[in-house]
């Protein structure tokens, strides 16, 4: 005979282990049964030897599980609480130098500071024109940055334009839409910005400071930005020259 538990060879039949005093008679016919992950290994060894590592796996991914849950809860509620951005958009004249990259001309034809809720954000990978401005940014203020207000539009971006939509009625006059958002394109200044302009995400408050500029590329193709707020359809984004950025 060998005991279920410890798997020692009893000489003779007796009431109890030998090696580990198991009791027999309190065992049950299911105890003296081969292992199925251990053929000829007694199966109350393979339980109590797999049985914590399953219950650890599992309460790990629980946790794993509740912990992602949790982080997407917080991120979701710190994001609704942000209200309405106040202040539109500051556009003044300026002076400054063309500037000269590879490949292109750059005019800067006005200063602009902006602080606004981020709606949208569209990355750019391919082109000659997605190295030169990798990022578009569907930004709103006034009402367009109150949560209310926006969360009745579907709004995404593509192919470097901005839209917008809305079920049976718009939640606000379509020419506010207009008014205070923009589809602004945006081109860093270094590395750092546009580092910086890479860890923005959709409904953050965000601070831009820059251009606004017109660009010329060596094989003759252009890019104009717009310099007024109240324009839509084509032609209608900002192309923003950005030095500094600020995430709130």
């Amino acid at each position: 005979m060998i005991c279920p538990k410890c798997g020692t060879k009893q000489e003779d039949e007796k009431l109890e282990c030998t090696h580990c005093g198991v009791i027999f008679a309190k065992l049950t016919q299911e105890d003296f049964a081969p292992s199925i992950y251990r053929p000829g290994t007694p199966t109350i060894s393979d339980k109590s030897a797999k049985r914590p590592i399953s219950m650890i796996v599992i309460i790990l991914l629980l946790l794993v599980f509740i912990g992602y849950y949790m982080h997407n809860k917080l991120e979701q509620k710190r994001i609704d609480n942000i209200g309405p951005v106040a202040e539109q958009p500051i556009q003044e004249s300026t002076d400054a130098a063309t500037v000269q990259r590879p490949g292109f001309e750059i005019q800067p034809v006005a200063r602009y500071k902006i602080r606004a809720k981020v709606l949208s954000i569209e990355r750019y990978r391919s082109g000659r024109w997605s190295e030169f401005s990798p990022l578009d940014f569907a930004l709103g203020w006034g009402p367009m940055s109150d949560n209310a207000i926006t969360g009745k539009l579907n709004i995404s971006q593509g192919n470097r334009w901005y839209h917008y939509s809305w079920k049976d009625t718009p939640p606000i006059d379509p020419a506010l839409i207009v008014r205070n958002s923009a589809n602004t394109h945006l081109v860093p200044a270094d590395d750092n910005i546009k580092s910086s302009l890479f860890k923005v995400r959709k409904g953050e408050i965000v601070r831009l400071e820059g251009y606004l500029i017109n660009v010329k590329d060596s094989d003759g193709g252009s890019w104009r930005s717009s310099l007024t707020r109240e324009d839509s359809g084509a032609n209608s984004c900002e192309l923003m020259w950005v030095t500094g950025v600020v995430i709130e």
